[in-house]
């Protein structure tokens, strides 16, 4: 544990300087509100919770090298950036100013760029030995089709069971989105499909896009399921953290209430996706038994 701890924390120093090089090249860092600059006790935490998760992936990792460095730039964009930023389209636009999601993706995607070389460097992975080549596999077989659509549909369930059990049941968060629905989970969601069908559609798209963001990583890591199960719920919840932090368009309550359900949703979901990901790539890349001459 000592011996991470100094790589670590100059990981988490260099991912501060990326955010910032990142807020700069992007235009986030003027269009934030002085007033509401996060407190650094608050970004530091949560910045080294980020660092943390990407420095296990690649530090435990059987493969590396920059098939590695494009891994973690996927996970650390998509599942940091990209993703929550498909839900502020959906359910905030109205409230977002003009261009502050494309000045989001930007920031998000410089910082991945410089952070993802950074993390693999400092992890000692950044040169692959021969070993580390990944060979050719088609992940498009019909057994692959019906992982992806069972856990896509995994996904949605619970977005949709947290979503309720834990956030729309708290009438201050149903205040804020104007919503007043049937009691009870079912009577619930056919509102939801009269009145925002849209939601199913999106959320078994980011379940989909979950799966990409995290197979090439789970493919590179080649741990046991139980370590992959762990390594992705760490992945899965690193955009959660950001809820920690004050922003002008969403109050406290509603911010603390997502907190809760998106940490649990997703590392549940995290801990699901890794362990039949992990099975599924051992099973697959498993030596086919060679049939046994018959003698004589």
């Amino acid at each position: 544990m000592i011996r991470h701890g100094l790589p670590l924390l100059l990981l988490t120093v260099a991912l501060v300087v990326c955010y910032a090089i990142g807020g700069a090249l992007s235009g986030l860092a003027r269009a934030a509100s002085p007033d509401g600059a996060p407190p650094p006790l608050l970004v530091v935490p949560i910045v080294g919770w980020v660092a943390a998760a990407l420095y296990y992936l690649v530090a435990r990792a059987r493969r590396g090298g920059w098939p590695m460095v494009g891994a973690v730039f996927l996970a650390f964009f998509g599942l940091n950036t990209l993703s929550p930023q498909l839900e502020s389209l959906f359910f905030l636009q109205q409230q977002l100013p003009d261009g502050m999601v494309s000045r989001i993706l930007l920031n998000g995607a410089i910082v991945a760029v410089l952070f993802s070389p950074v993390v693999v460097w400092a992890s000692g992975r950044l040169t692959p030995s021969p070993a580390t080549t990944v060979d050719a596999y088609s992940w498009f077989t019909p057994d692959w089709l019906q992982r992806y659509a069972g856990l896509a549909v995994a996904y949605a369930a619970l977005y949709l069971l947290f979503g309720y059990f834990v956030a729309w049941r708290d009438p201050v968060v149903r205040e804020y989105y104007n919503g007043i629905t049937p009691a009870g989970f079912f009577p619930h969601l056919a509102w939801m499909l009269s009145d925002q069908p849209g939601v199913f559609v999106l959320q078994l798209f980011r379940g989909l896009l979950y799966l990409g963001l995290v197979l090439p990583a789970v493919r590179l890591f080649q741990r046991g399921p139980g370590e992959s199960a762990l390594v992705v719920a760490l992945l899965c919840t690193m955009g959660a953290g950001q809820l920690l932090l004050p922003n002008p368009f969403m109050p406290e309550a509603v911010r603390m209430t997502h907190l809760w359900e998106i940490l649990s949703s997703n590392a549940l979901f995290g801990l699901l996706t890794g362990w039949v990901l992990a099975r599924a790539l051992s099973s697959d890349e498993a030596p086919t038994p060679q049939p046994v001459p018959a003698v004589g």
